[in-house]
């Protein structure tokens, strides 16, 4: 499984893609929007975590060019948005997984890509 982890903070990256790693999965990841896009243009992922706010490019914005790409990605949002109802909105419309609050609980974000990974095992 192929995962790409997306956030402008690098330490949320560091923390995100050494925890998944431990999970044996290749694990990648990018500290803009931007740069996000271009690996999904370029590359295929099975899961992108992306952060929700970021500079140039948001989390929502990824999501749409990951859904258009390949439906079948699987994307889960990091997120401080106080207005959590009018960002499930969002999400719901794109198909978006899940959406973790931040401060995040590493161990959460292991579960539910745990079951991602079992979901899509069951598939195959």
């Amino acid at each position: 499984m192929k995962v790409l982890v997306v956030d402008d903070n690098p330490l949320v990256v560091w923390s995100v893609v050494n925890a998944l790693k431990t999970l044996d999965l290749k694990v990648e990841g990018v500290t803009s929007g931007r740069d996000a896009i271009r690996r999904i243009d370029s590359d295929g992922y099975d899961l992108v975590i992306t952060d929700f706010r970021m500079p140039d490019v948001s989390g929502i914005e990824v999501a749409k060019v990951i859904k258009y790409k390949n439906p079948g990605t699987k994307v889960i949002l990091l997120t401080a948005y106080a207005y959590l109802d009018d960002l499930k909105t969002m999400a719901s419309a794109l198909a978006i997984n899940r959406i973790i609050e931040k401060p995040y609980n590493i161990d959460e974000i292991l579960k539910f890509v745990q079951e991602i990974i079992g979901n899509v095992q069951k598939a195959d």
